[in-house]
């Protein structure tokens, strides 16, 4: 039994690793101040950030991570859920406290399974907290991912939100805070996807790039296949299956200037000429042959 734990433990903190060196150079300013910003315009509760931590993990271990009692506020687009914000119970004590009562209470707050009220008093610090983190954040894959969620609403549990989320990457940043009363330290994790920069970024670090000239050369440097064709000819299997080696085919009409050049799919290129180059066959390409006029009508007959 203990090797098994101790396994699955293992298995945990393989699948959820602190994020690669790009990604951590995401400020954890930036968590700091939309947290301290939205509980002053969303609820008027005074806040102290004590810590920022952000790592990357797999939807098993984000929901093997939410508690009971935590308010599970889904985060998302038009298309759906994308996302969570998980609520201690003393943040949205804190924050119903301040709306309600107009101060914090000394005493704890007691365990209990979050309501729909609950989720209305916190959404003006939910709201307000992913605003700022939309209007602080720089361009790059989070700010991307930031820009189009918002509130539609809570999860029931846990088990809710493992069957709405895609089985993702996600970006989890957890704060601890602190309310400034004995006892009354909180804490909130916010989860959204996880997406990797387009491929296209690195293009970006060539801004005189010319798409042109570059399309252009890539274009002519493709392969193309041309088939010089000196004479066609129709026979029976049976005139094929008695040719012998050394036979002479007659091309009845057929000079050096009926060659006839043509691309894939048998599309006309033009006229060539039959002749060599440097001890080689080749093939000259030439003007196509002006058209000739044809009589409508035969001629009449003398009588």
């Amino acid at each position: 039994m203990k090797v098994a734990v101790a396994n699955a433990g293992l298995r945990r903190m393989l699948r959820s690793q602190p994020l690669a060196p790009a990604e951590a150079a995401l400020p954890t300013r930036l968590f700091r101040q939309a947290a301290i910003r939205a509980a002053d315009r969303g609820a008027g509760v005074p806040l102290v950030v004590l810590g920022v931590e952000l790592t990357e993990t797999s939807l098993d271990d984000l929901v093997a991570g939410l508690g009971n009692g935590q308010l599970l506020v889904i985060i998302g687009a038009t298309a759906g859920p994308e996302g969570v914000m998980a609520l201690d119970g003393e943040t949205v004590g804190a924050l119903i406290e301040m709306q309600t009562v107009g101060r914090l209470l000394p005493q704890t707050v007691a365990q209990r399974d979050p309501t729909t009220a609950d989720l209305a008093m916190s959404e003006p610090f939910v709201h307000h907290f992913l605003a700022e983190l939309r209007a602080e954040a720089e361009d790059g894959s989070f700010a991307r991912t930031i820009a189009g969620l918002g509130i539609l609403g809570r999860y029931a549990n846990r088990h809710a939100v493992a069957l709405a989320l895609p089985d993702i990457r996600y970006r989890m940043v957890r704060l601890s805070l602190d309310f400034g009363l004995p006892d009354r330290q909180a804490g909130l994790m916010l989860a959204v996807p996880w997406r990797a920069p387009p491929a296209e970024a690195s293009l970006q670090a060539v801004p005189n790039r010319n798409w042109s000239a570059a399309l252009h050369r890539a274009v002519m440097d493709a392969p193309c296949r041309l088939d010089a064709i000196l004479h066609r000819r129709t026979l029976t299997l049976g005139e094929v299956e008695g040719f012998t080696v050394g036979q002479v085919v007659p091309l009845p009409g057929v000079t050096v200037s009926s060659v006839k050049v043509e691309g894939p799919g048998g599309v006309p290129v033009g006229p060539g000429k039959l002749g060599q180059m440097g001890g080689m066959r080749a093939v000259r390409l030439s003007h196509p042959r002006p058209p000739q006029l044809e009589e409508m009508l035969p001629p009449l007959a003398a009588g």
